[in-house]
């Protein structure tokens, strides 16, 4: 998700030739010329945040494609509340004078800014304050370098910090001309125990207690849903829990983010028991055999003194490196990697016996050691390429099996090398251990993967994890089942509650084989707008989480109701919802008084090209064309008959969609970013902002809400008129609908407004 960032560049004598763009000041112009003349081609943000003091420097680079000088006027607002103590902008190295505008004296700017350019954009950062400046001159057909510094106190809420960054205030008409890119580096004296982004895309390092780095790179024509956020909690405690809310009405919805600390010292109690299960049939022949022995070179050299070790390669037969686990000495170690060469891919595929050698291993034998017995940390990690063709092979009996043989409650982290797998079997057998799952696809490299697994799991900390709030009634949590803490983790738990007040956390779970609890405070607002992505958040995990129950367990009639229900509610198109939700638009359109329910009617070319655009605005990458309306209702209409059918259809447990399906339910299960909005056809149609569903009705986005009785309480707004932005001041919350489109039907409380346009 890309875009031109907060600079936006135009030749203003030629306004009325120009499409409109967002953040566009109105400067004077030496010489003006028709048609945009200066244009941001690439941007650079750098961020330093020590002790929650952040100084940001954006770097631009503009670009005059006419044959004469032109001038642009450089725009950022400022994230709500700051305050730039520090404002210094550079002009191909030359200092140069801005101003800072407070909210107050900005307001009017964007609002002139707005009604000149007829675009709605600027209306999402009223009542934030503004940095601006004039650039001159851009020489013709040349280039300006410009570099602008400011610093700024960070706001912090329940423990939280945030910084945000307004990536999309410059976007011409969403198009997202320039190549962007973020480094972010973030200290504090205190230990950094959660980094939580909403934002798709965004990598976030962390390096030791004190230190992370975060780093994004959009391409040209990506536009972010939303402004880029960053937030950050610190405690002095082993373990940090942070709480992120949104809550309108009786029901919120909350993040609970919870990590333990970085530098967690060894336990030597804590003694881990791993057993590398590896596939060697006949159809590993080639690279992934080559790159398997690679993994298993990469999981040796893992190895802690302390741990226990077997190597299972199997076939037609499992032949264990060692009768049973062994210490990882040298010699041991030494001795595993002498025979690491001699695998070799032949044979059949005997899932059975590999798993039953492996979950069946005695507990090692460990030395007693001062203060106690150790504790054993069983661990499988089983590779395969291929579905089971000797010994057991009915998928059932292998799942019951696995259990039976599972006596030490060991967790299972299983990769499935290829699409020739059983996926249910594997994300099964991943799932009842508490353990997890991958894929590796043929164009990926076996040993980066496992590579990855092995790191993760150097660093066990807290094992049968559970979370629970103290006075406050949670629902529809996720995950349902936690998974194991280790050092390098971080586990995002989402879910809605009622009630509201401060509370107490409790972290549960096995540490170093003791039963121990952590006790945190958190606040639970009684209301809350800020977050407004979380209930999109909590709604992807929910749905992913039912989908992949119902792939892996059959059709249950409340789990698909449960589906359907969010789906419409959320707009997320699943094999049971996308039918759904064209109706649900048809539904919206009769209640707007379209006779036909013609929701999917955009009437000509020229103006589907122009919602095309204020679609690309809101993060939709939409179409690369603007097709006549009949297309695309009849993607509409395919895409519904397609998920319809697949109502019937049994989930497939092999092949690449079995695999595919896999992988993609568990991404958006253990999302902690909210997903760039749907694709396709019904994507051009349906638009979520914040908490509120819109369909596109004959040119109009009608909030999914607008019911057939309301038609009488209508109270019309001509967009950009004194009435249009007299109510925006009156209730600022329906900034972000205003900034989308100036033609929706929104409803406020018992109030119902549509703005039209011109």
């Amino acid at each position: 998700m890309k875009q031109t960032i907060l600079l936006t560049v135009l030749a203003t004598a030629a306004l009325d030739a120009l499409a409109p763009c967002q953040g566009v000041d109105v400067s004077m112009t030496r010489n003006p010329l028709p048609g945009q003349l200066v244009e941001v081609t690439a941007t650079k943000v750098s961020a330093a945040i020590v002790d929650g003091v952040a100084a940001t420097t954006v770097q631009q680079t503009l670009q005059n494609f006419s044959p004469i000088e032109q001038e642009a006027t450089f725009l950022l607002p400022l994230p709500p509340g700051a305050t730039a103590d520090k404002f210094s902008m550079t002009v191909d190295g030359r200092q140069q004078a801005g101003e800072v505008l407070d909210a107050s004296k900005a307001r009017a700017v964007y609002e002139e800014i707005v009604r000149k350019r007829r675009d709605p954009g600027l209306l999402e950062y009223m009542g934030q304050g503004l940095l601006r400046a004039r650039i001159f001159p851009v020489p013709r057909l040349g280039k300006v370098e410009v570099q602008v510094r400011f610093s700024e106190v960070l706001p912090s809420s329940g423990g939280i910090t945030t910084w945000r960054f307004p990536v999309r205030s410059a976007t011409a008409q969403g198009r997202g001309l320039c190549r962007f890119s973020l480094l972010g580096d973030l200290r504090a004296q205190t230990p950094i125990k959660n980094v939580f982004s909403p934002l798709a895309g965004l990598d976030i390092v962390r390096d030791g207690d004190r230190h992370a780095r975060v780093s994004l790179e959009l391409q040209p024509g990506q536009v972010p849903a939303g402004d880029l956020l960053l937030h950050y909690g610190l405690a002095e405690q082993d373990f940090g829990a942070h709480v992120l809310t949104y809550k309108q009405g009786a029901d919120g919805y909350f993040v609970m983010l919870l990590s333990p600390k970085r530098e967690w010292p060894d336990n030597p109690l804590l003694v881990r028991s791993i057993n590398l299960v590896l596939d060697t049939s006949g159809s590993m022949q080639g690279e992934k055999i080559q790159q398997a022995r690679a993994a298993v070179r990469s999981f040796l050299q893992s190895l802690k003194p302390t741990d226990w070790f077997n190597v299972i390669p199997f076939s037609t037969e499992a032949r264990p490196f060692f009768a049973e686990p062994q210490p990882a000495s040298a010699d041991k170690v030494k001795d595993a990697l002498a025979r690491v060469d001699g695998l070799e891919a032949r044979g059949g595929t005997n899932i059975e016996e590999a798993l039953r050698f492996a979950l069946g291993a005695p507990t090692p034998d460990c030395f007693k050691k001062a203060g106690g017995s150790p504790t054993i940390v069983p661990i499988t990690v089983f590779l395969t390429d291929g579905l089971p063709t000797i010994g057991t092979t009915d998928i059932d009996t292998l799942l019951a099996q696995a259990k039976a043989q599972n006596g030490a409650h060991g967790r299972i982290f299983v990769f499935g090398v290829g699409t020739d797998v059983n996926t249910r079997l594997l994300d099964t057998l991943a799932e009842q251990s508490r353990g997890d799952r991958d894929y590796v696809l043929p164009a990926e490299n076996i040993e980066l993967k496992t590579d990855a697994l092995f790191r993760k799991l150097a660093g066990p900390v807290m094992s049968d994890v559970q979370v629970r709030i103290d006075g406050i009634d949670t629902m529809d949590v996720e995950p349902r089942v936690c998974p194991d803490l280790f050092v390098s983790s971080q586990l995002v738990v989402v879910g809605r509650y009622r009630g509201d007040g401060n509370k107490a956390i409790r972290l549960q779970g096995n540490v170093g084989g003791k039963t121990i609890e952590y006790v945190f405070e958190a606040t639970f607002p009684a209301a809350a707008r800020e977050h407004d992505w979380l209930p999109t958040l909590w709604a992807q995990r929910r749905v992913a989480a039912l989908l992949d129950a119902i792939r892996m367990h059959g059709q249950q009639k409340e789990l698909v109701d449960e589906v359907v229900r969010l789906g419409k509610q959320f707009g997320i198109v699943t094999p049971f919802t996308s039918h759904l939700i064209l109706d649900e638009m048809q539904l919206v359109a009769q209640h707007r008084g379209v006779a036909d329910g013609g929701a999917q009617t955009f009437g000509s070319a020229e103006r589907l090209g122009r919602l095309q655009a204020e679609w690309q605005r809101g993060g939709q990458a939409g179409l690369s064309t603007a097709p006549d309306a009949p297309q695309v209702a009849a993607a509409a209409k395919a895409d519904a008959d397609r998920s319809r059918r697949a109502l019937e259809e049994k989930a497939p447990e092999t092949g690449d969609a079995a695999v595919g399906q896999s992988q993609a339910l568990l991404v958006l299960r253990e999302q902690s970013q909210v997903a760039a909005p749907m694709q396709g056809s019904l994507g051009l149609m349906q638009r979520r902002v914040g908490d509120r569903l819109f369909f596109l009705v004959q040119g109009t986005w009608v909030d999914q809400r607008f019911q057939k009785d309301q038609q009488q309480q209508v109270q019309k707004l001509v967009a950009f008129s004194d009435e249009y932005f007299a109510l925006l001041r009156a209730r600022p919350h329906l900034a972000p609908v205003f900034a989308f489109t100036t033609r929706a039907v929104v409803i406020d409380g018992n109030d119902v407004f549509e703005i039209t346009g011109e």
